[in-house]
């Protein structure tokens, strides 16, 4: 049987601070910051938080969740939902949301991607399930929903933007916030939105791309015995095509016309919303024709992985390695998509042509790459890729990664 034990202000030094029951004995105590929130605890030091009201002369009592799992501020703010339900007549128990029935982030972003960003969201869609697995689901996603507040997004937030990814930092808030909009509309979430009040970093342009010794480093790394295929053609493929890194992990063979040299990315996987069509250069053409040809029959993805996509969403560990045996610092992979707009322009291409083959709906996007046309030799697109890969010694990389055989990596693997 429980004892009522003292009234005070929840904190939780004053919760763990106080000694347990005797052994077999359990307790309550009440919070006097908020009437109705008490907690229940036992002997063995397991503590929970429960509603506890009296309602037209009856106890009203359910549990709210674990105190490991909930903050006080968290469980004050649902008693102070349910007890605004009670004084309107509401049925408390179908719908009262608690750590025991609070689904998951994982279970939850699953349902919000089917019922509102594929709905709503359709041309996004693609974008919002590549940002949460690369960035979220790691952290976050075996978290019950309700027990998600502001220090988790805090936490992650901070950890994403101090690794030099700011803007994947606030994309990421973002995502959250109109994720806990939803889950509060459909009474999933009676707490304020865990991103209000969190700053978004500032964003800069980066305008990093690499110049011909650091393409020569990069090459010469990726003859590395420890590079893998996968590795080593997604780079190249980055170089030689300017796509976006979710388009090239999520590339399908249907996409390409090998015989044409075209790669139509769907309208559903590009950030504008628009098909596009990506003009394959040979050295890419040759790369993909080497991986269809060793790819069993029926495979659908170019860059297949054990993973729940089927495809690759992540080589950031052997980025990351990579870039440590190039000796190449402050280099994203996102930064392949800048060098390769840079060389374009050295090779004279116009800003609407690199927009065309960038896929930026606007030319404002690529203007920020005119200032590096600094010299007045104008030659095609084709004569600059090719100029890039001979400074960097491209044709070693060719017939070192000809050589290579592609372990069985899981896409997801850091």
């Amino acid at each position: 049987m429980a004892t009522q034990g003292t009234a005070f202000h929840f904190t939780k030094k004053a919760i763990l601070s106080r000694p347990l029951p005797p052994a077999g004995q359990r307790e309550i105590l009440r919070d006097t910051d908020r009437k109705g929130l008490t907690l229940l605890v036992t002997s063995s030091g397991a503590r929970s938080f429960y509603l506890r009201r009296m309602v037209n002369g009856q106890t009203i009592k359910h549990r709210l969740g674990s105190f490991d799992d909930m903050s006080i501020e968290q469980a004050r703010d649902i008693v102070l939902d349910m007890t605004a339900a009670l004084a309107r007549g509401s049925n408390l128990t179908s719908r009262l949301v608690t750590t025991r029935n609070s689904p998951t982030l994982d279970e939850y972003f699953e349902r919000w991607m089917k019922d509102y960003s594929e709905v709503h969201r359709a041309r996004t869609a693609y974008h919002d399930r590549s940002v949460y697995k690369a960035n979220v689901k790691e952290a976050l996603g075996a978290k019950k929903l309700l027990t998600i507040g502001m220090a988790e997004v805090q936490s992650l937030h901070s950890a994403i933007g101090k690794s030099g990814r700011q803007r994947t930092a606030n994309n990421v808030l973002q995502l959250l916030s109109t994720m806990f909009n939803r889950a509060t509309e459909w009474g999933l979430y009676p707490h304020p939105n865990p991103t209000l009040g969190i700053r978004r970093f500032k964003e800069k342009s980066r305008e990093r791309y690499l110049g011909p010794a650091e393409l020569r480093q990069l090459f010469q790394a990726m003859t590395h015995k420890d590079t893998d295929t996968d590795t080593c053609d997604l780079v190249l493929l980055a170089l030689l095509t300017g796509a976006r890194r979710g388009n090239l992990f999520a590339m399908e063979w249907s996409e390409l016309d090998l015989g044409a040299g075209v790669w139509t990315v769907d309208g559903e996987k590009t950030k504008t919303g628009d098909d596009y069509h990506i003009m394959l250069a040979g050295p890419a053409i040759a790369t993909l024709a080497a991986r269809q040809a060793r790819a069993p029959r029926g495979q659908r993805w170019v860059f297949p992985a054990d993973t729940d996509s089927g495809h690759i969403y992540t080589i950031h560990k052997r980025w990351r390695d990579l870039l440590k045996l190039a000796g190449i610092d402050d280099f994203h992979f996102h930064d392949l998509r800048h060098t390769s707009a840079a060389w374009q322009v050295y090779a004279g291409a116009s800003l609407p042509v690199i927009g065309k083959t960038l896929g930026h709906r606007s030319i404002n996007t690529t203007a920020r790459y005119a200032h590096v046309d600094l010299t007045p030799a104008r030659a095609s697109i084709e004569q600059g890729t090719a100029k890039m890969l001979e400074l960097g010694g491209f044709q070693q990389v060719m017939d070192g990664a000809a050589k290579k055989v592609s372990p069985k990596k899981k896409g997801g693997t850091k």
